[in-house]
């Protein structure tokens, strides 16, 4: 557990020290390096609670696609991660498994951390709900 402090509080200092509009870059880049993820995305919830607005990673897949909208109603996955604000890990085919962990801070929905990663472990889950909780 000291490790994942250590971790975190890098991934923190890191994003700290970037400009703001790169911040969420250098976490997801951490994310990518440390857990081998194929993809990192945040999904951040509008202020009416309506959609999600996906902030991609700048790996070369998302690079033409930064932002996108997604509807909040009916979105399966997504609307039970919120909803329970529990991790919830969903099978996604070629692109491995695919962990979607709440960021709240103290109830208080502010998104969701996805990542699609090639092998998950306990640990693996560990350090990704503690990532989502920094993010908040």
């Amino acid at each position: 557990m000291a490790r994942d402090r250590i971790g975190l509080a890098e991934i923190l200092a890191s994003a700290e020290d970037a400009a703001p509009v790169r911040s969420l870059d250098v976490v997801a880049r951490n994310l990518r390096d440390r857990f081998g993820a194929l993809s990192v995305s945040f999904l951040f919830v509008d202020v009416v609670g309506r959609r999600l607005l996906r902030v991609h990673d700048t790996a070369p897949a998302h690079e033409d696609k930064r932002a996108e909208q997604v509807p909040l109603s009916g979105s399966g996955v997504y609307d039970e991660v919120l909803r329970s604000q529990r991790l919830v890990l969903a099978a996604d085919g070629a692109q491995g498994q695919r962990v979607l962990a709440p960021v709240t801070n103290r109830g208080d929905v502010i998104g969701v951390l996805e990542l699609f990663l090639p092998q998950i472990t306990p640990d693996v889950l560990e350090q990704v709900e503690g990532a989502a909780h920094a993010l908040a």
